[in-house]
């Protein structure tokens, strides 16, 4: 009976691992190239600087078990694709080409904010060729070198073309503003279905602003009304490869009247007793440039903006950083003098007409 119960326990012990070794076996393993008829290493990425030479990068956590290369977006001038096909087991079309294309992923996120890339929503994909390129030996692809800004551009006009044939689109996405996080894969048009290879992701880091921001305007037109506007800048030297997104400004003043206001309604609580917003509608207020109409307003205005730099989720926020504050005034740009004496020009000039008129009817008059 001892002999039996042992059996039955190795038995069910045994049984316990098969069972186990089968649902390891069964998870999925990731790869950064994910169709093994290209073989493992069809498609590699480098970052090059504005010299040519590769930058090292900062390995980071795995996306679904491809990893994450990171880099300084102002030092990343180029993206440089290599190929190698000897171990790929595709076959070409009827016709004896290979026709594929070559495929661009991008989300505007912080890789180290990510744990994932597919699941984000905000995911941009875009053909590299507008129309699909066909060799006939995959001898022909060669190594790719991609201008950084030039992607970008590519990126957010296939982004807008999208985004005006889907209504429904949020407006928001449109922009690729560089920075971020990429993935580049070639794909293979094969029969029914698409023979696929991607590089590892390539995390492009906003650089943080130089020292505190300094900000400067210049005196515009007013899109409202016939009365002063500014547009406010940021002077610092680094600005083109910051997160943007991290920039607020703010505004408060009196008005001719006496009557405080700020920007909008949600900044009433940043400062006490102005409870009158210029504008009731969102207003566009991040960026390094900031455009501010005072909605026909007339009076003295204080105007400023913070940089709040960004930190990880795992991270205290960071305090935000004030600008220094201008102060400009905004009114009619022509004075009220000035519309006096053209009103008067106009009723003159009115007045000399109709005498005009009425002498040379009398003079026609007397010919008859």
């Amino acid at each position: 009976m001892k002999v039996n119960k042992i059996s039955s326990l190795i038995f069910s012990v045994i049984a316990l691992i098969a069972i186990c070794l089968s649902v390891f076996m069964a998870v999925p393993v990731f790869s950064t190239n994910a169709d093994s008829a290209l073989g493992t290493k069809a498609i590699d990425v480098q970052v090059l600087n504005s010299e040519g030479r590769q930058l090292n990068g900062v390995p980071q956590q795995s996306f679904n078990g491809s990893p994450v290369i990171r880099y300084n977006w102002q030092d990343a001038k180029t993206f440089r694709l290599s190929f190698n096909f000897e171990s790929a087991s595709i076959l070409p079309d009827l016709e004896g080409n290979f026709t594929y294309n070559i495929r661009v992923e991008y989300v505007n996120e912080y890789a180290s904010d990510m744990k994932s890339f597919t699941d984000n929503t905000k995911i941009k994909t875009a053909n590299l060729y507008a129309e699909n390129q066909k060799v006939q030996s995959l001898s022909e692809i060669e190594t790719l070198n991609i201008d950084a800004d030039n992607l970008r551009e590519s990126i957010t006009n296939q982004i807008r073309s999208l985004l005006s044939q889907d209504n429904s689109a949020n407006d928001q996405l449109k922009e690729c503003y560089g920075w971020g996080v990429y993935r580049f894969s070639i794909v293979f048009k094969i029969a029914s279905q698409d023979e696929i290879a991607s590089t590892s992701y390539i995390g492009l880091d906003p650089t943080a602003l130089q020292g505190a921001p300094v900000i400067n305007a210049t005196e515009e037109s007013s899109k409202t009304g016939i009365i002063t506007a500014w547009s406010c800048y940021l002077t610092n030297d680094n600005i083109d490869y910051i997160d943007q997104s991290t920039i607020r400004w703010y505004v408060s003043g009196i008005t001719s009247t006496g009557e405080k206001y700020v920007l909008t309604a949600e900044d009433f609580p940043k400062f006490e007793g102005y409870n009158n917003p210029i504008w009731n509608d969102a207003v566009e207020r991040n960026g390094v440039s900031f455009f501010f109409d005072s909605n026909t307003l007339s009076g003295t205005w204080e105007v400023y903006c913070e940089v709040t730099p960004h930190t990880s989720p795992d991270e205290a926020p960071a305090n935000p950083i004030k600008s220094n504050v201008l102060t400009v005034e905004t009114g009619n740009k022509i004075s009220p003098t000035t519309i006096i004496w053209w009103i008067v020009g106009g009723v003159a000039l009115l007045v000399i007409i109709v005498v005009i008129i009425i002498v040379v009817t009398k003079k026609k008059e007397k010919v008859w």
